[in-house]
Order: structure tokens, then C-alpha cells, then sequence
């Protein structure tokens, strides 16, 4: 939204939602959720509601969407943008005949239709952040420029921070799968190494060093207290909040994309714990990646050859950023000179629109 903004442009922004929670790749009927109490054996609808995810609710595009009014579809630093999840919002471009800009996106190549693989070629620009993707996507005859995620971009120039020493560490904390949130957990290896690397640094800086945890999921909140009782963990429901929450660090270390790119954003160095091919995108906040294979000997050098020259690496990342913008404004800007945009597939949407209000538990059998 910067980039738009830095161009002069002025839009409003409607949001498509492809969380799990509410588009389930697998057309999942029944949910893991629970069944609220208190309510009465007449409401059938409202408890079958609770364990089918029956309609949607949330404040975005929905499959039935009018988009004639939308200009421009913007996919951007998301490692989700052809898969099964995006499916609805695929085929409203072809309805409308949308031009698409795919921003900073990562991942792989995972198209879910073959027909939607047109609106990916007459994309007006591609940008990848990992030369993974930059590779899967030429092996399918797409071509694609390299450039850092454009969420390095997202902190006001209010937030980005000088510093002249390292003083406060932030350790980014993730949970496994079978402990936390599913699409978001880790591996049991990577876990393993998570918690006998924190514990060096903690004991190492632990003395002279401010450090503070992080969680980015409130399932992980209890099992950080758990797993290190005596250290300030911080956590917002907000995601707007963790610009103040990391900018309390002058480093920043962990195994989220997230945490390493919204700290660069506001120039504050980061090391990223690898865990899967995602993590290539920290490379592009000029992070210093560890792999976990490595071992913590090596992981406890790499902090300490960070530690030293954090100044050093604030000050790059403030020319990064710069240059950056400057780069994407000029390609974005000259992307967008033409709308001008025709599919030769035909969009599977039904027009037929339903109203939740209408639908009585007699219609689905109950």
C-alpha cells in the first residue's frame, strides 16, 4: 500500500480472506471448533452453524462478490496466492476481466486450476521474493523479476529506528504443530533447537542484555510461559501492535517470516532460524540466516559475529529500504500504465447469490 501511496494514488483497499478459517483448501466441511453452550434445543440452525462452517461472516470479498467496481487485484508477500484457498477470488478476475499485480510472492508454484494459470501469464508484473519460486515459475513457461518482499516496505518512516548499540534482543517464540496452531506450528526438530539455542543466548546475554519474547499466536502464550517462566513474553491480539512490540528490540532473532520482516522494515537487523523453504525471504531483508542442521555452536557464532556489528547492519538496511521502494515504485508505476486486460476461460462463479437469512434448517435436511 505504500508503493501506491508513494506513486500518488489514491484507492481504497477491500481485502479477499484466504485464512484457513475461513477457506478451507480441502473443502472441509466439519470444523474443530466447539459447539457453544447455552443454547436452546430449537436453535438446530445456529448449532449446526458452530460445527459446519456453513456461510461466511467476516468482513472480505466473499465467492459471490459484485467486483465490477474493483480496478486492480493485488497479490502481495503471501506464500498462498495460487492454491486452493484462492480459488473464489480467481475466478471473480475472470469474471470481470481484472488485471492482476502479483507483488513479493513466495512459496512455490502450486496452481490450483489450469485454466487460472492464464491470469498468472497476463499478469501485468511478477515479482518474486525467493529464487525458488523465480524457478518453479520459469519451469511453467511464466517469467518473473527478483525483489525483496515488499512488506520491508510497511513501517512509516516514524517507526524506523537508529541504533548504536545492541542492547535488547527479541526472541521470536513458535510452538510445534501438535502443540499450537496448525497451519503455523513448527517441526518437533525445529522446536528442540528453538529451545536449547534461547536458552544459550539467555545465558550468555541474558546478564547485560535486555531480552524479551515473542508470540505471534495466543496458543503460543501459555507454552512460553511454560517453556522459559522467567522471561518478559509480549503478544498482541492485534497485528498493528507488533510494530511497537519489536521496536523495542535492536535485534531481532526467530523462526518467523513475519517477526524478521516487519523488524526490518523498521531497521532493526534480524536473524532467521530456517525451517522451510519461506525462510528464503529473510535473505531478502538481508537477515543472517541459520539452518538448525548446523547446531547451536554455529547458531551461538552467528550471534555473536550479528551482536557486533548491529550499527553497522541498521545502516544497510536503511539504504535497502530506500532503494527498494525506489525500485518497486518505478516498476509498479509503470505496470500499472495498462489496464487493459481479456481471459479466454470462462469463470465458473454462479450467479445465483444466497441470502443466510432465507435458509431454514428444513433446506439442508435437518
Amino acid at each position: 500500500m505504500s508503493i501506491l501511496r508513494y506513486l500518488g494514488i489514491h484507492f481504497n483497499p477491500i481485502i479477499y480472506n484466504r485464512n484457513p478459517d475461513i477457506h478451507s483448501q480441502f473443502d472441509m466441511k466439519f470444523r474443530a471448533s466447539h459447539v457453544p453452550t447455552g443454547f436452546n434445543e430449537d436453535e438446530r440452525q445456529r448449532n449446526l452453524e458452530a460445527v459446519l462452517k456453513f456461510g461466511m461472516f467476516d468482513n472480505s470479498v466473499k465467492p459471490d462478490t459484485d467486483l465490477s467496481f474493483v480496478d486492480w487485484v493485488i497479490f502481495a508477500g503471501t506464500p498462498e496466492w495460487c492454491n486452493g484457498r484462492n480459488k473464489d477470488l480467481y475466478e471473480l478476475i475472470i469474471k470481470y476481466q481484472l488485471p492482476v499485480l502479483i507483488l513479493g510472492v513466495g512459496g512455490g508454484v502450486d496452481i490450483y486450476k489450469e485454466k487460472y494459470k492464464e491470469v498468472i501469464q497476463k499478469a501485468k508484473l511478477i515479482t518474486v521474493r525467493e529464487h525458488t519460486t523465480q524457478r518453479a515459475l520459469a519451469e511453467k513457461g511464466i517469467s518473473s523479476t527478483f525483489m525483496t518482499c515488499p512488506s520491508i516496505l510497511s513501517a512509516p518512516k516514524a517507526y524506523e529506528k537508529q541504533i548504536y548499540r545492541c542492547s535488547t534482543i527479541a526472541l521470536i517464540y513458535q510452538a510445534t504443530v501438535r502443540e499450537s496452531v496448525l497451519w503455523n506450528g513448527s517441526s518437533e526438530d525445529l522446536y528442540k533447537f528453538e529451545l536449547e539455542f534461547y536458552k544459550r543466548i539467555i545465558e550468555q546475554y541474558g546478564s547485560y542484555m535486555k531480552i524479551f519474547m515473542v508470540c505471534h499466536y495466543i496458543d503460543e502464550v501459555p507454552l512460553a510461559y511454560r517453556d522459559f517462566p522467567d522471561m518478559d513474553i509480549r503478544y498482541s491480539y492485534d497485528s498493528a501492535d507488533y510494530y511497537d512490540i519489536y521496536h523495542n528490540a535492536d535485534l531481532v532473532i526467530g523462526p518467523r517470516v513475519h517477526g524478521i520482516g516487519v523488524s526490518a522494515s523498521m531497521l532493526i537487523p534480524g536473524i532467521a532460524i530456517l525451517h522451510d523453504a519461506r525462510g528464503e525471504t529473510c535473505e531478502g531483508f538481508h537477515a543472517k540466516t541459520i539452518n538448525i542442521q548446523s547446531g547451536s555452536d554455529s547458531a551461538m557464532k552467528s550471534v555473536r559475529e550479528v551482536v557486533g556489528k548491529v550499527p553497522e547492519l541498521n545502516r544497510d538496511l536503511y539504504a535497502h529500504k530506500h532503494n527498494t521502494m525506489v525500485e518497486y515504485v518505478s516498476t509498479v508505476g509503470e505496470a500499472m500504465m495498462d489496464r487493459d486486460v481479456h481471459y479466454d476461460c470462462e469463470s465458473d462463479v454462479n450467479d445465483k447469490k444466497y441470502n443466510l437469512k432465507e435458509v431454514k434448517a428444513s433446506d439442508i435436511g435437518l
